[in-house]
This record gives C-alpha cells, structure tokens and sequence, in this order.
C-alpha cells in the first residue's frame, strides 16, 4: 500500500528510520520540548524531511 506522501524517490534508507525509534528520538520523546517533538512526528510521518 501507498500512501499519499510516499513516493518512488524516497530511498530506503529513509524509509528505514522512519520504521523505528532510535536513541536520539527517545530522547525527545522523553523530553519537553514540544517543537522538537511535532517535528519529529512529521518525520516519522514522511511529511518533512529529517
């Protein structure tokens, strides 16, 4: 399935780090900093580049 913010050129290396929570994202998860986390959900997401 595609969705409408995936297209053929993201390569799968980015795909990839969008399939998981690292370290450095725990971190902002954890954290308090709200633009830091919206911003990380719209990575995840694919909508703005990381």
């Amino acid at each position: 399935m595609t969705l409408p913010f995936e297209t053929a050129r993201i390569s799968p290396k980015r795909l990839s780090r969008r399939s998981f929570i690292g370290g450095s994202d725990a971190r902002i998860i954890m954290g308090s900093d709200e633009p830091a986390l919206l911003r990380l959900w719209r990575e995840k997401r694919g909508e703005v580049k990381p």
